[in-house]
């Protein structure tokens, strides 16, 4: 079994499964599918790749995950081909497009592309305007307004 290293495993593997994983996982699942999907009916636009810097490459990028759209278009590809993959994608006018709008989660892209959380964040205040635009056009006097 775990042979006296119960407090280790505990340590390094129960706990941040039961904390930070989970919250990490969601910030991944977010960022490469979220609003990506709006509106568009072509796989290309159905998810996209990360382009993270530094620590936060090292922390979400586990497996090549950062080329999530490759994985999407060809699922076969294993994933120590996925650099690969992307590589020779970028030779597409269209995908290279759509790779270079965002860059990480968190960090700008090496360009100074918006962050994928500040894009997501940037179309939820245009959709919050939009329906608040609506929901005012609607009302009627006295209505009590949200």
């Amino acid at each position: 079994m775990i042979y006296g290293y119960f407090s280790e495993v505990v340590l390094l593997w129960v706990v941040p499964y039961l904390t930070s994983f989970h919250i990490i996982g969601w910030f991944i699942e977010m960022s490469e599918h979220c609003s990506s999907i709006e509106n568009q009916t072509v796989n290309l636009h159905m998810a996209r790749n990360r382009r993270s810097c530094n620590i936060e490459k090292w922390l979400t990028a586990i497996n090549n995950d950062n080329y999530h759209l490759d994985h999407h278009l060809d699922p076969t590809t294993p994933f120590w081909r996925l650099p690969e993959a992307h590589a020779i994608r970028m030779g597409d006018t269209v995908y290279a497009a759509h790779c270079s709008e965002t860059g990480g989660i968190f960090q700008p892209g090496p360009n100074g592309e918006p962050s994928i959380l500040k894009l997501i964040r940037d179309q939820n205040r245009k959709r919050f305007a939009q329906s608040e635009c609506r929901a005012e056009k609607y009302a009627t006097p006295g209505e009590i307004q949200c």
